[in-house]
This record gives structure tokens, C-alpha cells and sequence, in this order.
């Protein structure tokens, strides 16, 4: 792309929340038909994650050599971190099950796994409507954003009580409840990414209005 064509940040930003929800819907998919710990889905969604990367690199290059942008520098490159990060988070979850040869998940996991395409398909609604102030102030963007946040308590308490049968668990050995804990953790840490990203969403408007 040439340098003195106009980039879309707010495109590139809805990019990224397609990628993470991309990431979120595969990852949920794959569980459920039994793929989970295999090279075929790690491959999968490595891919995607690099296109996100792709489109992260670009975000932040052009805000060192675009003369003017639409909103504050650093909170611009606040947002295309955050947004990376939840797709780095959704990636880590299969990396982690492949290495680990986890190839199902407890109740709890499953349930976080359920919550993460919604919770993703929320942000990228917000994500969506950056382009356009007027969106800022009909509430409906506040409401998507408000629903990630919700989404992200629920997973909590899920997390909580998972953490509870699972230590509770004569059954397993000390090695199978780490490697559960450990994808059990890269779940919330997921959920944990979208909230970030709906948070700095939230800060970039109020900052802005």
C-alpha cells in the first residue's frame, strides 16, 4: 500500500475483532467435533492468527508515518494491541492443548469454550460501529460493549467453580489437573482479552466525546 493512500484504521480494526471472532467460532466448532489437541486445528488457527498479526503490523506502521489520524496515537495503538491480544489468547488455547495432548475439555472449560464466540461476536459489533460517532451515542454500542463485560462475569464464576471440582478430583494425578488448570486458565485468559478490548473501546469513547 502506497503511503499517501488514505488508510481505513476503522476497517482494520473490524478486521481484527473478524479475526478474533473467526478464531473464537473455529476453536468452539472444533471442540465440539472432537479436534481439540490435534496439529490440524493449531495449524488452523496459527493461520489466523498471523493474518490478524498482518493487520496489527499495518495498524501500527501507518500510525508512525500518517501525518494525521482520527483519534489519539497512542489510544489508536492501545486498541490494536488489545484487539491482537484476544486473538493471541484464542490461538494460545489450542497451542496449549496440542502440546499438552489434551484432547477434551471439563464442564467448565466447555462452558467458558460457549461463551467466547457471543462474547466475541459482541466486541466485533462495537468494533463495527468505531467508524461512525453518531453510534457512540444511541447506546447501542455501549450495550455490545456492556454484554462482553457480562459475558466475561459469567465466565468467572464458571472458572471459579471449575477450579474448584477439579482440585477436588481424587482421580486425577498432580500432572492431568495442571494440564487441566493450564487450558482451563487459557480460556478465562481469552475471556479476560475480550474485556480488555471492551475496555479500552469504552475509554477511546470517553475520551473522545
Amino acid at each position: 500500500m502506497s503511503k499517501t493512500e488514505r488508510f481505513d484504521y476503522y476497517r482494520a480494526y473490524s478486521q481484527q475483532a473478524g479475526y478474533a471472532h473467526e478464531l473464537a467460532c473455529n476453536l468452539h466448532s472444533a471442540v465440539l467435533s472432537g479436534e481439540l489437541g490435534t496439529r490440524e486445528l493449531l495449524d488452523a488457527l496459527h493461520a489466523m492468527e498471523n493474518d490478524a498479526d498482518h493487520v496489527n503490523h499495518q495498524i501500527h506502521e501507518r500510525l508512525l508515518t500518517d501525518f494525521t489520524v482520527p483519534l489519539e496515537r497512542d489510544d489508536m495503538g492501545d486498541l490494536a494491541h488489545v484487539l491482537d491480544d484476544v486473538c493471541d489468547a484464542l490461538e494460545d488455547v489450542a497451542m496449549r492443548a496440542y502440546c499438552y495432548h489434551c484432547t477434551s475439555l471439563g464442564s467448565g472449560g466447555r462452558k467458558i469454550l460457549a461463551l467466547l464466540p457471543e462474547c466475541t461476536g459482541a466486541l466485533l459489533e462495537a468494533v463495527d460501529s468505531l467508524g461512525h460517532r453518531s453510534n457512540w451515542r444511541d447506546g447501542r454500542m455501549k450495550e455490545r460493549l456492556l454484554r462482553v463485560q457480562d459475558l466475561e462475569s459469567a465466565a468467572d464464576v464458571v472458572y471459579v467453580d471449575a477450579l474448584h471440582d477439579l482440585y477436588g478430583n481424587a482421580e486425577l494425578d498432580a500432572g492431568q489437573r495442571q494440564v487441566a488448570r493450564d487450558v482451563l486458565q487459557t480460556l478465562e485468559d481469552a475471556m479476560d482479552a475480550c474485556e480488555a478490548a471492551a475496555e479500552c473501546i469504552f475509554a477511546l469513547m470517553t475520551a473522545n466525546l
